[in-house]
């Protein structure tokens, strides 16, 4: 008995260790496929291994329930023997008395009985290996994502919507599709709807979708980064100190509720300004379209100075405008009137009003 327990105990051990042994290079095996697409060397190290340890353990849990098996059955059937027998009664005695202990093996015993050891090996490599992988997985790839960085550094909006991709998807998932191949650039380029019904984007998409990925259009990484960091970066710890100058208007803006009103009233002060100048000069009693549109650009003039000032002064000299500009997204130019308009929509069968937009705060 003493000699069975020690084998019992050693044999444990030495299950346990290949247990311990076969988890562990599986679980490098995963990790390497999950992280390290590159080592190729290593791969199919931990594969064997892995393998060979697991094929190992299969072969001892197989025999240890067929060992178990076997001696229930034996136990069974020593006990339904008669108490006195004519032949071997001294074994008989000697055999029952030992049964009376359990000395099953104990390792078999520790997980769960029988043929149930192999759906519990199952169960605990899954459940103990999987989800770990997975959340590791999850941050690792959120850390190296670059939309790639941190989205805390973007402005709210781009903010909210790198978020959102970062946590329904995968930076390796992901393609690039140039401008010329984007069916939503139709639209805002001003192609007409006779046009997008003939149009094979539009309705089809670009070609090399229907293609495998390796006949798909390269990343341009690095150009986009540079972008993003140029355009869209909101840079929050620069603090920028100016000082201004108030302008004196002719007509207090505050003492008005009608925007019509306000208007006859600048268009009056200039005539009179304009009368004041010149002596012999022979106007009409009411006011004309001409005097109340330049009233208008009057006050979108001083509206827009009054807001824009620094951007108005940068393109007048023909520089670009600063990355915390505010409507810089919008990419502003000065009008023939000197107003601040946007646009994209050269193509479209619209009025000049309507395609570039004056810009207001």
């Amino acid at each position: 008995m003493k000699k069975l327990n020690d084998t019992d105990s050693e044999f444990s051990f030495l299950a346990f260790v290949t247990f311990l042994i076969s988890t562990s290079s599986l679980f490098c095996d995963v990790y390497i496929i999950a992280f390290y697409k590159n080592a190729a060397s290593a791969y199919p190290l931990f594969t064997l291994s892995g393998i060979f340890y697991l094929v190992l353990l299969l072969v001892l849990m197989i025999s240890g329930c067929a060992s178990n098996e076997l001696a229930r059955e034996v136990r069974v059937l020593i006990q339904c023997l008669p108490r006195k027998s004519l032949e071997n009664e001294q074994n008989i005695n000697f055999f029952k008395k030992t049964l009376l202990q359990d000395n099953g093996l104990t390792l078999w015993k520790i997980y769960v009985m029988d043929r149930s050891l192999v759906i519990c090996l199952i169960g605990t490599l899954l459940t103990n290996y999987t989800w770990p992988i997975y959340i590791i997985g999850l941050i690792l790839s959120f850390r190296t994502t670059g939309l790639r960085g941190d989205s805390s550094a973007f402005k709210p909006y781009i903010k909210n919507r790198v978020q959102e991709i970062q946590l329904l998807s995968d930076p390796s998932q992901w393609g690039h599709c140039p401008g010329k191949d984007n069916p939503a650039d139709l639209i805002s380029r001003g192609t007409s709807a006779v046009k997008l019904a003939q149009n094979e984007l539009w309705w089809h998409g670009p070609p090399w979708l229907k293609l495998t990925p390796d006949y798909w259009p390269n990343r341009h990484r690095d150009i986009l980064d540079s972008e993003l960091c140029s355009e869209e970066l909101e840079y929050r710890s620069s603090v920028h100190v100016a000082v201004t100058q108030q302008r004196e208007s002719l007509v207090d803006i505050n003492r008005f509720s009608s925007l019509k009103k306000l208007l006859k009233v600048t268009a009056w002060v200039f005539r009179f300004v304009n009368n004041a100048r010149i002596v012999n000069k022979s106007m009409s009693f009411y006011i004309t379209a001409d005097e109340i549109q330049h009233a208008e650009y009057f006050w979108l003039k001083y509206v827009q100075y009054e807001f824009y000032s620094t951007e108005i002064l940068t393109l007048k000299r023909n520089e670009q405008l600063r990355c915390s500009s505010e409507i810089k997204s919008l990419v502003p130019y000065l009008g023939e009137d000197n107003l601040l308009i946007t646009g994209r929509l050269l193509e479209a069968n619209l009025c000049f009003g309507e395609k570039h937009p004056v810009i207001l705060p």
